[in-house]
């Protein structure tokens, strides 16, 4: 008796969990500003493998112009980022397996903006368009104060 029910508790445990990593998609990440977007958005936890420029203790997957396609294949993504540095194209045979985003960087606060977008809604964050646009409020407010205290010195 005390063995089945230590089996059904822990089949319990595992069921409860089941969705938990179901809503978390495995994803690469082939740069660090990818990764550190990534945990701001709360998808840290669901990087499985990053770039060689990384400073995670996680499977390495090459680099943003050079990606290792054998160890990004290994690591069963879902999802793989990468930067506007990085060609698509080296990536096909992961298709339809694994989801390719390519993102823009940080040239500009609009463009920062967008690229955090898209990795959002690409990452399942619900809370996603309202994370940004809480950054983009927050920058703005600090860009004007900054703007304001500027001008008083000249």
């Amino acid at each position: 008796m005390k063995h089945t029910l230590r089996h059904l508790l822990g089949g319990l445990l595992l069921a409860l969990a089941l969705p938990a990593a179901a809503d978390c998609p495995r994803i690469v990440s082939q740069s660090p500003y990818i990764t550190q977007a990534l945990d701001w958005l709360g998808r840290g936890d669901c990087i499985v493998g990053v770039s060689r420029y990384d400073k995670r203790d996680l499977p390495r997957t090459g680099g943003v112009k050079d990606p290792d396609v054998g160890a990004i294949a290994a690591l069963n993504p879902d999802l793989v980022v990468i930067s506007k540095g990085s060609d698509p194209a080296q990536l096909d045979m992961l298709e339809p397996e694994a989801r390719i985003l390519q993102v823009d960087g940080f040239d500009s606060m609009a463009q920062t903006e967008a690229m955090l977008a898209r990795l959002a809604e690409a990452a399942g964050v619900a809370d996603g368009k309202a994370k940004v646009a809480a950054y983009a409020r927050e920058w703005r407010a600090r860009a004007a104060a900054v703007k304001g205290a500027a001008s008083a010195c000249w």
